[in-house]
């Protein structure tokens, strides 16, 4: 006979009162009962020990949400086994503040357990426990249960009872959370967590119901297109107005005329039956579409998606907004019995609603439309009408749904709590990072903004600009800066806060952003919620869809919002330009490429213009150095030195690294050099945190500049952003980490020293390097040990090795031989019997190819670019050649036959001297000199994991010196101990991998399956995402988070959902990094780990016995030894060779040069091993 709730009840309170200490698990099972079988909830809504968005909770009760089907944590709970724990006040307050952290926006109660005592309290209560139900379980009866525990039973629990009283007007739901001033710092904290988690949800989910009801009308869509398509076909175009709506096209004579006359009727009626349905098919998604840079035939969808995003996220805004202006009393009504509160986005605006839903069938939309209306009375320039605003006469139901979801999430909050610090970031949780990297727009971490506005140094009067402000964050810290923090103490008034945002300008392409900018503004704003109600808000600054590249001083500026800010004089241009956007890319007119392009003399010295053929971040620096920035008095190059001198406007921006080394930013490097006519100040150098700053794959520097020219006494400061400077986030949501850049390392070095001969920016010099980089780079060109010929092409094509002369020498061109490999373009056969093998940069590693090529026996002569192996050149070759690759961190050679084989344009190919043929050049190029020299001073571009691309002119650009050329002998005799040296390292790592075989190792996944709960998932870190496999680099545990295992330099990481699967995958690591092992997402769960205890002992002692990383001080011992050789006659001293070893040892940035050594590749190094595998060139 089943048994009845009050047994079960009785059955489940009898074993959690007789838990022994350290029983803490036997709790959970009772305590699941007592939730299913007493309160009325589903078995499969009761979790046990699942790891939900916040955390872990003992057991976590779900309750039906707000959308279909959804649910949300409804009940947290906590258990403890010893007992009295959650009896004293005191001692619940503790747990509480500890375990609060599990709270989500939708969790109702917080309930702890002891095996003496049961205690539920409201989650939003924080430090309040009056509110507490605290039952004793040795007394506790069923009906005592049910009846104390009334309101956490499963009839009333979830969303959907709450909006019942939200639509009835229950004022008991509003403004009951407060984000600040409260006294109370804990439920200020869950009320924060709340604030956040909904702003996530709330996207998500209005974003999805929007595109839902974007792609609902699509069908439409597509019917009226084509229609109008086709009357514009027979009328030869048409012209389209949105007020009211209404086509025309352009008849041409008499009978045509009349024709369209009646066209146009037919198609005008059908317009005006749908007017939204007419201007979003023919306005707003064609405008948005261009703007883009969205095919809309090709690419529906995406233009469907990113509509209805930028859609979803202005609704939200504004709803914010609203909230905010309800919060600060802005429609309140004044009565002659006082004044009469008023809302429309809570209650009683949505209770009065009810009865228009009720009558006429009204969607939330038309309540938005008027709340938006009346906005805008109060703020013109945030309510009025974009392309977004189609959705407002959109009657969808889920839609509808999901906005009122919105407007009760947000009206809990206490709006005038709000203050600036809650609002950094908020932009990173309100946009799809997916959608801003497809556009090529970068989020601005806000700790990095206030750090670069902090090193500009301004004072409160000065101007700023952000000619490409997003959605506003360097304006936003600007304005927390100068006036914020101290209004939110109480130190400013209104009328400094008013002096700032009027000192504040910002411009961007798009609309939406330009208004997000705005309304985030008047977040800050709001704080002064009675003095903005008497004396308005001021006129903030921000121009939209302008092309910030385009001067208006072309044209008659006086007719637009930019035309007003684009003027010269601001103390500071701050922002994260665009680098490449499809939206930006159109080519600007003859007078703006003229603006940019002509030579301009300032203080005498002419200098030139750029070209506009670049990417558009160097036009963005130009502009503010050239035209919006406050030039400095008397400070030409001639002027005396302590003459005079106006403080000159500054620049901070975000760009790309490339801008230091790559081509196109030559010739605006140029006008930084000395001599020229600005001046670099600091730089700040993010390339070992690229990964942390963007969702993208960017590596991004600070540019900090003068207007105004160098001076010899100038030194330029340069911090090297590292790991210590990036702060994880802790609240348990996927954001995006913050920085203290402050504290980064830095180095001051001479202006002269910043730059290279080749005039490419070196961020990596430093006082100490710079000496020894100038010693090195004072020596001949590596290409002199290249062999010559000369070239001829009248006459068809010859080449020769010997020097012509007589009749005919001027028409030969002389060269070296240092050129890339092959390329083949759907030309050249294989298997050809005088064929060669080809192979690829990736198959090179030091003293010989591995790996299968890529094609065999090609007829290279025949390809499209056959490089030396075309007629007339393969006849010059030397028997031995070297190939080096391109894609790479550091210069490594490997030796070649010409005669059987040859390397795609991935390599270089360099062909010695007649006298130098035997010469051992990969050896020389091991020496860790040449990746030091590199690093720091020859690197023409800027790629990730350190690589760079080592074209054939940089490899003729290497150190060389004749007296190498003596050390032919001693290099060479120095191979067999090296190659020797490798070779145990590679053979004590097969035999590591020999008894591990014998092991009980399991695939991850089995080993999650055993150990794991269901529910739990193997995730793996964001540095996956990017498709690369990653070497094993195993780092240290951290302390505050022993459950995530780091195996890269790069983050590349794994959560474990317990201790013991943490420690079994670190110790299937720590075995894979000794194998040299690379993991891609794919390959994670497959990664062998101990399968039990005995496992775990056995590996741990193989590894102690036999770790081939101890193997590698060997190899290590021979390549000091090829430092010294190279070094000594390269003419470097005793010290600065050891300088340099110390530096590619220690040195943060150096120390991960992963160099592509015989056999194996170094553990603290590491490379892409997987390249080498033929199937790679499928």
């Amino acid at each position: 006979m089943a048994k009845t709730p009050q047994a079960r009840f009785v059955d489940a309170r009898d074993k959690i009162l007789t838990t022994a200490k350290g029983q803490e698990a036997a709790m959970y099972a009772p305590l699941h009962t007592l939730f299913v079988e007493v309160l009325g909830y589903p078995s499969k809504d009761v979790d046990i020990d699942i790891a939900g968005k916040r955390g872990r909770p003992d057991l976590t009760v779900f309750a039906p949400g707000a959308v279909d089907n959804a649910k949300v944590s409804w009940i947290v709970l906590e258990a403890k086994d010893a007992h009295g724990v959650c009896l004293k006040e005191g001692r619940r307050a503790t747990l509480f503040a500890e375990k609060s952290k599990y709270i989500t926006a939708d969790t109702a109660w917080f309930v702890m357990v002891d095996p003496t005592t049961i205690v539920a309290r409201p989650a939003d209560k924080g430090e309040n426990a009056a509110s507490d139900i605290v039952l004793d379980l040795a007394s506790l009866t069923y009906d005592e249960f049910l009846d104390r525990f009334a309101a956490l039973k499963a009839e009333v629990a979830g969303v959907p009872q709450r909006l019942a009283r939200f639509r009835e007007g229950d004022l008991s739901l509003i403004d009951t959370d407060a984000l600040s001033g409260s006294g109370d710092t804990l439920a200020e904290s869950i009320a924060r967590n709340a604030f956040y988690d909904g702003l996530e949800d709330t996207t998500r989910q209005l974003q999805a119901a929007t595109l839902s009801a974007l792609t609902a009308i699509r069908a439409k869509r597509n019917d009226l297109k084509t229609e109008v398509d086709a009357f514009s076909e027979q009328f030869h175009g048409h012209v389209f107005k949105p007020y009211p709506v209404s086509v025309e096209g352009h008849p041409k004579g008499r009978e045509e005329t009349i024709e369209h006359g009646r066209a146009v009727h037919t198609l005008n009626r059908t317009l005006a039956a749908n007017p939204a349905l007419s201007r979003l098919t023919l306005s707003a998604l064609p405008a948005f579409a261009e703007r883009t840079g969205i095919d809309p035939d090709k690419e529906a969808d995406k233009l469907d998606r990113f509509f209805a995003t930028e859609t979803a996220n202005l609704i939200l805004a504004r709803i914010l907004l609203i909230r905010f202006l309800e919060g600060h009393s802005f429609f309140d009504l004044t009565t002659p019995d006082g004044t009469q509160m008023r809302r429309y986005l809570c209650n009683g605006g949505v209770a009065a609603f009810q009865g228009m839903r009720d009558y006429f069938d009204a969607h939330y939309t038309r309540l938005l439309e008027d709340a938006y209306r009346q906005g805008a009375q109060v703020y013109a320039a945030a309510f009025r009408e974009t392309e977004h605003d189609w959705v407002l006469d959109l009657s969808d139901d889920t839609l509808s749904r999901t906005i009122e979801w919105a407007m009760f999430r947000f009206a809990r909050f206490d709006f005038t709590t709000i203050r600036g610090d809650i609002l950094t970031g908020i932009y990173d949780r309100f946009l799809d990072p997916a959608q801003r990297k497809a556009l090529g727009e970068y989020y601005s971490p806000p700790s990095i903004a206030r750090y670069m506005l902090d090193r500009l140094d301004l004072a409160p009067e000065d101007t700023i600009l952000d000619p490409a402000c997003g959605s506003g964050t360097f304006l936003i810290e600007r304005y927390q800066q100068a006036v914020g923090e101290d209004a939110d103490r109480g130190l400013a008034t209104y009328s400094d806060a008013c002096a700032v945002i009027e000192r504040t300008a910002g411009n961007d392409l798009n609309p939406f952003s330009a208004v997000l900018t705005q309304i985030q503004l008047l977040f800050h704003l709001l704080s002064f919620g009675p003095q903005v109600r008497s004396e308005g808000f001021p006129a903030i600054r921000i121009a939209e869809r302008a092309n910030s590249l385009v001067p208006t001083s072309l044209r008659d500026q006086s007719t637009t919002r930019w035309g007003d800010i684009d003027v010269p004089g601001y103390s500071a241009v701050v922002g994260n330009p665009p680098y490449l956007r499809p939206e930006r890319g159109q080519p600007l007119d003859d007078a703006a490429q003229a603006h940019f392009e002509q030579p301009i003399t300032v203080g005498g010295i002419t200098h030139d213009g750029i070209s506009t053929g670049r990417d558009a971040y160097n036009l963005f620096i130009y502009r503010a150095l050239h035209d919006w920035l406050e030039p400095a008095a008397g400070s030409s190059a001639g002027d005396e030195e302590g003459a005079p001198e106006s403080r000159p406007g500054k620049l901070a921006f975000i760009i790309p690294l490339g801008f230091c080394a790559a081509e196109k930013s030559a010739d605006l490097r140029r006008l930084f050099a000395p001599g020229g006519r600005w001046t670099i100040t600091e730089i700040v150098d993010m390339e070992l945190i690229w990964r942390h700053v963007f969702d993208a794959r960017v590596l991004p520097m600070i540019l900090f500049a003068e207007a105004r020219p160098p001076k010899e006494t100038d030194t330029v400061c340069v911090r090297h952003a590292d790991d210590t400077s990036v702060i994880p986030s802790t609240a348990g949501r996927k954001t995006r980490p913050s920085f203290d850049l402050s504290i980064s390392p830095e180095t001051h070095i001479a202006y002269a020293d910043l730059f290279t001969p080749e005039g490419r920016i070196a961020t990596r010099t430093t006082a100490e390097r710079a000496p020894i980089i100038s010693k090195l780079r004072s020596l001949s060109p590596l290409s002199e040990a290249a062999k010559q010929y000369w070239t001829r092409r009248k006459g068809g094509f010859q080449a020769v090795d010997i020097q012509p002369t007589g009749i005919g020498e001027a028409q030969w061109t002389a060269g070296r031989m240092i050129s890339d490999g092959v390329a083949r373009r759907g030309t050249g056969s294989e298997n050809n019997p005088d064929g060669v093998d080809i192979y690829k940069g990736e198959n090179i590693r030091t003293a010989g190819l591995v790996g299968a090529p890529v094609f065999r026996g090609l007829d290279a002569e025949n390809l499209s670019t056959p490089s030396f192996w075309r007629e007339g050149l393969r006849e010059l070759l030397s028997s031995r050649v070297w190939c080096l690759p391109i894609l790479e961190q550091i210069p490594v050679a490997a030796p070649l036959d010409p005669k059987t084989q040859a390397v795609t344009n991935t390599a270089t190919v360099f062909v010695p001297r007649p006298d130098l043929e035997k010469f051992p050049f990969d050896l020389l190029l091991t020496s860790r000199l040449y990746g030091w020299v590199t690093l720091l001073s020859l690197r023409a571009s800027y790629q990730d994991m350190l690589r760079s691309h080592l074209y054939p002119s940089l490899i003729g650009s290497l150190p060389w010196s004749e007296d190498v050329a003596a050390v032919e002998d001693d290099l060479e005799a120095l191979r067999a101990p090296f190659l020797d040296a490798c070779r145990a390292r590679f053979e004590a790592g097969r035999e590591l991998e020999r008894q591990a075989a014998a092991l009980a190792l399991v695939p991850l996944k089995k080993a999650f399956k055993a150990n794991a709960a269901k529910s739990d998932k193997l995730v793996a870190s964001a540095a996956f995402d990017d498709g690369e496999p990653a070497l094993v680099a195993l780092q240290p545990e951290d302390p505050d988070d022993p459950l995530t295992v780091t195996f890269s330099e790069n983050g590349h990481a794994l959560a474990m959902p317990n201790e013991l699967l943490a420690k079994r995958l670190r110790l299937g690591l720590a075995l894979a990094q000794a194998k040299g092992s690379e993991i891609t997402k794919g390959t994670l769960p497959e990664i062998p780990v101990p399968e039990d205890a005995s496992a775990e002992t056995a590996l741990s002692e193989l590894l102690a016995r036999l770790d081939p990383i101890a193997v590698e001080s060997e190899v290590q011992a021979r390549v000091d030894e090829i430092d010294q050789v190279v070094g000594l006659a390269l003419g470097l001293t005793v010290d600065e060779i050891a300088f340099i070893e110390a530096d590619m040892r220690e040195d943060p940035f150096l120390s991960r040069v992963r160099p592509r050594y015989p056999y194996f590749t170094p553990a603290q190094r590491g490379r892409r091993t997987s390249l080498e595998q033929s199937s790679r060139y499928g």
